[in-house]
């Protein structure tokens, strides 16, 4: 687990050995970065590298929390913030970049679950799915949802505003997509 810094000196290191993973990410896949070259890329001794992560495993898992804290920090209950959350990552996308280029879409997909907020969601629930008990699917639903928009409009290049993005979902979470047979 990354070191939790308190120091400005040492959380401005650790979110520095970070971006030089997400730098290195831009040009080469995550499986074919080392530590040696990144604290080269750095310019930074070897050794300090351990003094904030166990291995690189626990550099991208810091990296993706740091940048899902500040995700999360938004909260999401209406259109307006979906907006908010789509812009967010069309701003990011060199971390989408970075993730897909090294096979890692997946990690979206993680990261969009563990920080959904099930306090949020529960207050959105109809009384139907309280009554089902359904909190955790209705999170896994709209998070994969969520993800996977977030990775089809990455793919197609942003070809749509975050604004047209945030409808379409917040459109396919409170609407009934299908007519009944």
């Amino acid at each position: 687990m990354a070191k939790n810094c308190i120091l400005e000196k040492s959380v401005l290191r650790q979110r520095q050995i970070e971006n030089g993973l997400l730098e290195l990410m831009q040009k080469d896949s995550y499986e074919d970065i080392s530590i040696a070259s990144l604290c080269r890329y750095l310019d930074l001794p070897y050794r300090t590298f351990f003094r904030y992560f166990e291995d690189k495993k626990d550099l991208l898992d810091s990296m993706l929390n740091h940048i899902f804290q500040d995700f999360a920090a938004m909260g999401a209950v209406n259109e307006s913030d979906f907006i908010r959350q789509f812009t967010f990552w069309y701003e990011n996308r060199k971390v989408l970049d970075a993730l897909c280029k090294s096979n890692l879409q997946y990690k979206l997909y993680d990261y969009c679950l563990a920080y959904m907020n099930s306090t949020e969601a529960e207050q959105l629930l109809t009384a139907e799915m309280k009554e089902l008990n359904a909190l955790n699917e209705v999170c896994l639903f709209t998070a994969s949802v969520f993800a996977s928009m977030v990775i089809a409009w990455h793919a197609d290049g942003f070809k749509k505003t975050p604004k047209q993005v945030a409808h379409i979902y917040y459109y396919m979470v409170t609407t009934p997509l299908f007519r009944p047979m």
